[in-house]
């Protein structure tokens, strides 16, 4: 499915990784209904200040924007503690 600038996503996931550096958590996701299938994948996070509470295996809920330029992941709300996949270097 297309999307167009600015559409959001409610998403459910683990975090996997968080590369601090290049400001991107992989996160093992649920089905965003309507736009993707589960998986594993970066997402882009624009404020550094979202990661300040996040750590590898946390489960959270957090809005995927779709902007022109480039998606990225805010919001994110961590609500306990999910299952880590052992991961290739796929996105490395």
């Amino acid at each position: 499915m297309s999307c167009e600038s600015n559409d959001e996503y409610s998403v459910k996931g683990t975090i996997q990784d968080i590369d601090f550096e290049l400001s991107k958590v992989f996160i093992a996701h649920d089905t965003i209904p309507d736009f993707m299938l589960p998986m594993i994948m970066p997402f882009k996070v624009r404020e550094k200040n979202e990661f300040e509470n996040l750590n590898v295996g946390d489960s959270v809920h957090f809005q995927l924007i779709m902007d022109k330029k480039e998606p990225y992941a805010n919001q994110f709300k961590v609500v306990g503690r999910g299952h880590l996949i052992e991961r290739d270097d796929f996105f490395s």
